[in-house]
C-alpha cells in the first residue's frame, strides 16, 4: 500500500535496506547516509550512464556492473551493509 511504501522510504535506506534505527544509532545518521553513502540518484545516474556509453569503452568496473545488469543481477548494491557500519565496528 501507498502508506506501507511511504514507511519504508522514511525508514530504510533505499539502495542497502539498512534501517533508520541503526544508521542513526550505529553510524553517522540516516539522513546523511541516504543523501551521500547511498544516494539513490547517483546509483540510477550509473544505470543511465552504462546504457548511454559504448561498451568498447567501458573500464573495468564498468563492464562488470553491466554484465551483472544485462543478467538483471543487483548484487553490486550493497545488501543490508554499509561501510558507515563497518567503520563503526572497527573502532
Amino acid at each position: 500500500s501507498n502508506l506501507a511504501t511511504k514507511h519504508n522510504m522514511a525508514n530504510f535506506c533505499f539502495i542497502c535496506g539498512v534501517d533508520r534505527f541503526t544508521l542513526d544509532t550505529k553510524a553517522n545518521g540516516f539522513e546523511r547516509h541516504i543523501k551521500e553513502d547511498h544516494n539513490m540518484w547517483q546509483y540510477l545516474f550509473l544505470i543511465v550512464h552504462l546504457r548511454e556509453k559504448d561498451r568498447t569503452e567501458y573500464n573495468g568496473w564498468e563492464q562488470h556492473v553491466a554484465e551483472l545488469l544485462d543478467l538483471e543481477d543487483t548484487s553490486f548494491f550493497p545488501n543490508n551493509d554499509a561501510i558507515a557500519l563497518k567503520a563503526v565496528e572497527e573502532r
